[in-house]
């Protein structure tokens, strides 16, 4: 039987989360046939492989283990996408997990659409698995072409694209680097024409575990990372023609997915990390001004102070700020989600 959909799961030293994450997988034998599910375990130390391959044991037809060299998180997706034959593509990470009633009635959906690009609710949920946000884009039920899409933007949660137009453009995610997640939720925007909304909750995104790339401290220390991904998209994006119709939702998710970044940097980065900021900041300046501008006149939330202007024009006054934010917000760093 044709897969209809292909998942795919990162995954690294996740012994602790990947039952939860597979058994989520587990629905009825004639849905499961038309699931694809490919566990890719990136050299992990601990036990993920072995757990991976019980659950290919007892369901081969649809879950596929690949142990390949550690080559960190887009490594893996690239992995997927080669090995993947379903119709549509997505990706789970190892430590989440996905509502099964609302896999069960995605599959069924999604057998009947063509939609380059479907948008699924999705919830943040804590350890104990109790929803801390629910995440909701309010979006008709009729295919509609993405130059009308005018909500937030999107994150990886919520996005399945149809294989077709991933293979089109030969995508390939960065490798050896982290938060390569923010390219999945842009660069493939550029082929993408209709798109399909499921009013399902479908996806259930951990927030608070120890270790991961989202929390303060890590992404402090690794916000050259973001600087270096966002660079790529932009370059990426200056260099081709991007078509009217994906242009709307660009002009919504780089301002947003930029002020998160600059946010990070600025708030919390090193003098290093700042300097590397500079160099996207004049590229930004020189090949995307209204988004320079957007930045420009960008009020942090809890003081309406102009701090990136400060920062490009006032040093003193910017490191002033940032001393008191510091103190005011016990050095809290704005969410994404």
């Amino acid at each position: 039987m044709n897969k209809v959909l292909s998942i795919i799961i990162p995954t690294y030293n996740m012994e602790d989360y990947l039952r939860q994450c597979l058994d989520s997988l587990i629905i009825a034998d004639d849905l499961m046939q038309q699931l694809e599910v490919l566990v890719i375990n990136d050299g992990s130390k601990d036990q993920s492989s072995a757990i991976a391959h019980e659950y290919s044991r007892k369901h081969p037809s649809t879950i596929f283990v690949i142990d390949k060299e550690n080559g960190n998180y887009g490594s893996c997706i690239n992995r997927g996408l080669k090995e993947a034959t379903g119709k549509f593509i997505k990706i789970l990470d190892a430590d989440d997990s996905f509502d099964s009633a609302a896999l069960a009635e995605f599959i069924n959906q999604l057998r009947d659409t063509n939609a380059d690009l479907v948008i699924t609710n999705f919830s943040v949920v804590d350890s104990e698995g109790r929803t801390q946000q629910e995440v909701k884009y309010l979006l008709g039920e009729s295919i509609f072409d993405i130059s009308a899409y005018k909500e937030k933007a999107l994150e990886m949660h919520a996005i399945t694209y149809r294989k077709n137009i991933l293979d089109s453009m030969e995508y390939r995610q960065s490798e050896g680097i982290s938060y390569t997640d923010t390219e999945w939720a842009i660069l493939p925007m550029t082929v993408v024409n209709d798109v399909k909304f499921f009013n399902l909750r479908l996806y259930k995104y951990l927030c608070g575990r120890s270790g991961q790339t989202v929390e303060k401290d890590t992404l402090a220390k690794r916000s050259h990372q973001l600087i270096h991904i966002m660079n790529g998209i932009l370059t990426k994006l200056s260099s081709q023609d991007i078509k009217p119709n994906s242009q709307t939702y660009f002009d919504i998710v780089i301002p947003q997915k930029l002020n998160y970044v600059y946010s990070i940097v600025l708030l919390k980065g090193n003098e290093w990390q700042r300097r590397e900021l500079k160099k996207t900041d004049l590229f930004l300046k020189a090949n995307f001004s209204e988004y320079y501008n957007f930045l420009d006149a960008v009020k942090y939330s809890f003081i309406p102070v102009r701090f990136i202007h400060l920062w490009r024009n006032n040093r003193l006054i910017y490191g002033l700020f940032i001393r008191i934010v510091l103190i005011l917000r016990k050095g809290l760093l704005p969410k994404e989600v």
